[in-house]
């Protein structure tokens, strides 16, 4: 039998994680950046979770980090696939993670849809109860709050929202490069 081949080794997530070999493409390595392409597709949130739960494990992260990456990247996503595309036809969804300056694991999520920017998006009048309050705009509230870093940008026809999570755990970077050093790298 014949192997699967893809345009893209990310094209559509839910068929990458069928095969062991796109599986193991996507573990971290120190010089490369994790890109997940996906579809406009709520379907896809439970792929995104299994995903980046395997992945963010070999980061050394805290269980609470690795939930609030992930409850973010879902925000996002959910918000992108529910209000980004006026034509409602096929869109592919960018979500990049890599390591900045030792210090960040940085997501950026990228889509071809109407002009949005959350960061600038009002925060919910959180003083007021729940009932007074205008619906919408808590779980990017939540995405600002939880972040070190969290912007927008529109660079021609795409938006990209980028998100910083401080790495917390001690001996992360330790453990990640020592092995490096002691080949020689």
């Amino acid at each position: 039998m014949g192997e699967t081949f893809f345009k893209s080794p990310f094209q559509g997530l839910s068929a990458m994680l069928s095969t062991s070999r796109c599986q193991r493409a996507l573990m971290p390595d120190a010089h490369k950046p994790l890109t997940l392409v996906l579809k406009n597709d709520l379907g896809e949130i439970d792929s995104i979770w299994a995903t980046l739960e395997r992945v963010l494990e070999e980061y050394y992260l805290s269980r609470k980090d690795m939930f609030q990456i992930n409850l973010a990247v879902e925000e996002l996503f959910t918000n992108i696939v529910s209000y980004a595309f006026e034509d409602k036809g096929p869109h592919d969804i960018f979500v990049n993670i890599y390591v900045e300056r030792r210090k960040f694991l940085v997501v950026e999520l990228m889509d071809d849809g109407i002009p949005f920017n959350p960061a600038d998006h009002q925060d919910p009048d959180m003083s007021k109860p729940l009932s007074q309050r205008d619906e919408g705009g808590l779980g990017i509230h939540f995405c600002k709050k939880m972040m070190a870093e969290f912007f927008y940008e529109r660079n021609g026809k795409q938006n990209k929202v980028t998100f910083k999570k401080r790495i917390r755990k001690p001996g992360f970077f330790e453990k990640f490069f020592s092995c490096r050093r002691s080949h020689g790298n």
